[in-house]
């Protein structure tokens, strides 16, 4: 049964990952409000592209945004490959596409069904690639900031940064309680076996109540018994000036956006 919690465990902690790589805090090199923009248009407009010429050039895009923005290769690539896993899987059933006339039954890969699979694979992969590597420059409170300078919502913003402050910490919770489950399992039984990981939810849904709180207890002990969960990030914060690695990005993104909009109509 190892095998089975092995490869549980390995995409839980992926997960974490994942998320933990943007929960670092950074100097940024560019206004995080421009950045926030910059990915977000960037994102919607690949995942809409229909050829694969724009899905390339937005992934080498990011790699050399990598560098222009001093991210290390190795964190941008581990959500990268994530996406990539979790897509080829889920995008696996479009190989077997076949047309109206074929004979029932039949099962085989077909030359539209790899186009089809390779199209919402590179997609998918170059809008996490583009995403990716602003986010990680711009680490968690760089996120924070950006979004506060859009005005977006304060409960919005407070549940971004516990969802990626506290997720991590959460699934390695799981990752343990697992290990533990496994341990006093005695049995081979497949059944018995995940029934017994299944009980890990309520464990999670009781850790997690205990964990909000005392994070409440935190919040109201700095404010002195004053509700302070919607106001905690309605203060000003300090707006960078808008330099000039701010307007190269602002041009580059543009051009991505032209090469983008080209394969969309």
């Amino acid at each position: 049964m190892s095998r089975y919690r092995g490869l549980t465990s390995s995409f839980l902690e992926a997960i974490a990952e994942v998320v933990e790589v943007i929960g670092y805090d950074r100097e940024t090199l560019i206004a995080p409000y421009v950045g926030l923009i910059v990915a977000l248009i960037l994102t919607s407009v690949i995942s809409f592209s229909r050829g694969f010429l724009a899905p390339i050039i937005y992934i080498a895009s990011s790699i050399l945004l990598a560098f222009y923005l001093n991210v290390k290769l190795n964190m941008w690539i581990k959500p990268v490959l994530f996406t990539l896993f979790v897509t080829s899987v889920a995008s696996l059933p479009l190989l077997f596409i076949v047309s109206n006339d074929a004979p029932p039954f039949s099962i085989k890969v077909t030359f539209d069904g790899v186009l089809i699979f390779l199209n919402i694979v590179l997609r998918a992969v170059a809008a996490a690639s583009i995403f990716t590597v602003i986010t990680i420059h711009l680490g968690w409170l760089g996120i924070i900031i950006g979004l506060r300078r859009l005005h977006f919502p304060s409960s919005l913003i407070f549940l971004v940064a516990v969802f990626v402050k506290y997720i991590p910490i959460f699934l390695r919770d799981a990752v343990k309680m697992m290990a533990a489950r496994e341990a006093r399992t005695m049995s081979h039984n497949l059944k018995l076996v995940w029934r017994n990981f299944s009980s890990v939810i309520g464990d999670l849904l009781l850790r997690a109540f205990h964990r909000s709180w005392r994070l409440q207890l935190a919040f109201r002990a700095r404010g002195f018994g004053e509700e302070v969960f919607q106001s905690f990030f309605n203060g000003e914060f300090s707006v960078e000036s808008f330099g000039f690695k701010d307007l190269f990005l602002i041009l580059f993104a543009v051009l991505l956006v032209v090469i983008g909009l080209v394969e969309v109509w």
